[in-house]
């Protein structure tokens, strides 16, 4: 893959994590598997940015 392409993928990756935390501030009535998504992603992220 192209470093554009990789680059606009990790980009949407990070505006749907930064948007999820944003709604996790503000509703703070998150059910637990929507809690355990959000930690899932930030695990899947930190991996990535990892290697």
């Amino acid at each position: 893959m192209s470093i554009q392409i990789k680059t606009i993928q990790r980009y949407e990756e990070v505006t749907q994590l930064l948007y999820n935390i944003r709604k996790s501030l503000f509703f703070d009535d998150l059910k637990k598997h929507e809690r355990e998504t959000l930690e899932d992603q930030k695990t899947i992220s930190n991996l990535r940015e990892s290697h």
